[in-house]
């Protein structure tokens, strides 16, 4: 799954790389904007819908992190 992902997030924005780093926030490649393309992203390739109380920072923290939140979402 991860290798999808930094393709689908690479292709939603461009010039950033999702592979420098583990610490996707932390290390500044991943911003609110850019949070807010990925779970554009999720949604739309996975056909899941995160809920609000899961909108939380740690859970884009990382891909690890991402993918976590995506098979507890039920998505494959």
């Amino acid at each position: 799954m991860r290798e999808r992902l930094i393709g689908l997030f690479a292709e939603a924005l461009p010039g950033v790389d999702f592979t420098k780093s583990e610490e996707l926030v932390e290390d500044g490649i991943l911003d609110s904007l850019g949070i807010v393309t990925v779970i554009d992203v999720i949604s739309t390739e996975f056909g899941i819908e995160i809920p609000y109380e899961m909108l939380d920072v740690e859970r884009f923290r990382s891909l690890a992190a991402i993918e976590d939140m995506i098979r507890e979402l039920g998505g494959k």
